[in-house]
């Protein structure tokens, strides 16, 4: 019998919650009293513990450990003095982080329980999309005759959507800016956008091609909150009086750029800066959350030309206008639209979601990608791959 409860007790030790606790920069140990256990910390990380049982490493690291004790359970947990632990029932539930480099204490570089960003998860889905697209580029670059074929399909073609179809799942809640039940071509689907909502950290966004209409901004800055600062560059407004006019009833948080942006080494007939040099410019040297762009086929050239290493965004959406790409340039097949995908993916964004940008828009895609070390909550601060 004693045999039976012991086994039984093990099991229900394993039936507990996952928490993120930062790790401490010098070692300590607490254990399980109940469970007769001591468990060491290392200075990179803390291992979890709760009821007596590791639940799972983190590499986060902090300062000036202090304890607290789960007394139902006996477990003294060593803590950073800038978290807080919350504990209910005698379980560890959920840690959050206090102000840390500007950012506000409702800002978690740690995961609440049933986050489904939570590291783990992410790393899951990081695997499963390389898989994806190593089976995809076998597809194309295979030498046999029918990949050949399929490489040199038009990019509108049935099977270059499947192709083409999204493989990574948005590790937050997704919400999209428009349905098309309001308005043809509908608008974009946000990863994150209801964290983008519920934290107060300042947050960035570029917009490339208004044609004088910013549905999407609006509707970002009503969804998202006055702690918001919205680029919008378009240099082929031609009614200067028009666009005057316009530009004085933008809402503070909205700067209008009259000029383009382009790719490095290229040569528009307008005035264009890159992305880095925008950046720049704006002081958003480490980055801003959202880039969204509609150029009508001109997408082609600021994806081929632009160095999406150093252009640091969370989430990239844009419309691939394939059909006009193909009647300005030519040559426009599946296979040069995925190397255009994997310029953006080597730079480690992950393609979430693909539709039609409208019903009679035959060939145009609205894609949306968002970067594996991007966090609506604290931006590119808390890379689970750093």
């Amino acid at each position: 019998m004693s045999h039976k409860l012991c086994v039984l007790y093990v099991a229900c030790l394993m039936l507990v919650l996952p928490v993120v606790v930062l790790g401490l920069d010098t070692p300590e140990a607490f254990g399980d009293q109940s469970g007769n256990r001591t468990i060491g910390l290392s200075s990179t990380g803390q291992m979890e513990i709760i009821k007596g049982t590791i639940v799972r490493k983190v590499l986060h690291r902090s300062h000036k450990p202090e304890a607290f004790s789960d007394r139902s359970f006996n477990i003294n947990v060593g803590v950073s003095e800038v978290g807080d632990i919350d504990v209910i029932k005698g379980s560890i539930v959920r840690k959050t982080q206090k102000a840390r480099s500007g950012f506000s204490e409702h800002q978690a570089t740690g995961y609440a329980v049933a986050n489904n960003a939570s590291c783990e998860a992410r790393k899951v889905a990081e695997a499963n999309a390389r898989a994806k697209m190593a089976e995809r580029n076998a597809w194309l670059y295979e030498d046999a005759s029918p990949h050949e074929r399929l490489a040199g399909m038009n990019s509108s073609a049935f099977h270059s959507s499947l192709i083409m179809a999204p493989y990574y799942p948005c590790p937050w809640s997704l919400a999209k800016t428009t349905s098309v039940k309001v308005r043809h071509d509908g608008g974009k689907w946000i990863c994150g956008l209801p964290q983008l909502r519920s934290n107060r950290r300042h947050q960035v966004i570029y917009s490339i091609g208004s044609n004088l209409e910013r549905s999407f901004e609006d509707t970002l800055l009503h969804e998202i909150g006055d702690n918001l600062e919205i680029h919008i560059y378009d240099p082929t407004i031609k009614d200067k009086a028009k666009l005057l006019d316009w530009t004085s009833k933008l809402p503070k948080q909205m700067h209008f750029h009259d000029m383009g942006i382009t790719g490095e080494g290229a040569k528009p007939q307008f005035p264009a800066i890159t992305l880095q040099e925008a950046l720049k410019q704006n002081k958003h040297e480490q980055g801003a959350d959202i880039l969204k762009f509609d150029i009508e086929s001109y997408e082609y050239e600021l994806l081929d030309t632009t160095n999406w290493y150093t252009a640091a965004f969370g989430i990239i959406s844009f419309e691939l206008h394939a059909n006009l790409i193909q009647h300005r340039r030519g040559g426009f097949t599946l296979a040069k639209s995925v190397e255009l995908f994997k310029k953006l993916e080597d730079a480690g964004y992950r393609l979430y979601s693909a539709e039609p940008v409208c019903v009679g828009c035959t060939g145009q895609t609205e894609l949306a990608w968002v970067h594996r070390d991007w966090d609506p909550t604290c931006g590119f601060s808390c890379s689970c791959f750093a």
